[in-house]
């Protein structure tokens, strides 16, 4: 898997429909689970999610900032919230795990029922959630152990500096583009 991010990694433009895109491929293909939908935080503070990545038409959705998993994750950036998990903890009464703000775990189960995936992994960069992966269900119906979250969390690492850089070039062509504008004003200007 790591063979084939890398060669991926060098292969991809910064262009982010095209990472999310690969990404969802290699995640879907090594974990074998029915959907990957990826979340990325917009500049006007929403998350946007593709949900169907796949098709020509895509879906999209949002979810507002204010939403409880968005909300548990944006103060526990390095949790995978794993459906199986939170609902063994909340059927057993036992809802003692090592996180902030757990007052909105059940909240969180229930999006991700709602979303019908089985992980939310938290991208960050620079200390803040940029985006959000959800991971579906594995068609096998098993569970995730402990390695496939060690690797996918690895990939989501990865995925989050592609995701950081490509946002940071198109911030930087916005800039070059308004500087070219603002070139050619003043040039016109100093020749009349």
């Amino acid at each position: 898997v790591i063979n084939e991010v890398t060669v991926a990694v060098n292969h991809i433009s910064l262009d982010l429909k095209r990472i999310l895109k690969t990404f969802n491929e290699i995640i879907k293909r090594r974990f074998k689970v029915d959907k990957v939908i990826a979340a990325v935080l917009t500049p006007k503070g929403t998350f946007v999610l593709n949900l169907s990545p796949d098709d020509e038409h895509s879906d999209y959705s949002e979810l507002a900032v204010y939403n409880p998993l968005l909300e548990f994750l944006s103060v526990n950036r390095d949790f995978i919230l794993n459906r199986e998990e939170i609902l063994n903890h909340i059927n057993s009464g036992n809802i003692d795990l090592p996180v902030k703000r757990i007052e909105f775990l059940p909240a969180a189960y229930e999006e991700l029922k709602k979303l019908d995936v089985a992980l939310a992994v938290p991208i960050v960069s620079n200390g803040d959630l940029i985006a959000v992966y959800f991971i579906g269900n594995k068609k096998s119906g098993d569970y995730f152990d402990s390695q496939e979250l060690e690797l996918l969390d690895h990939l989501i690492g990865e995925v989050g500096v592609l995701i950081n850089n490509a946002r940071l070039y198109g911030d930087l062509k916005k800039l070059d583009e308004a500087k070219s504008s603002f070139i050619s004003v003043v040039s016109h200007q100093l020749r009349t």
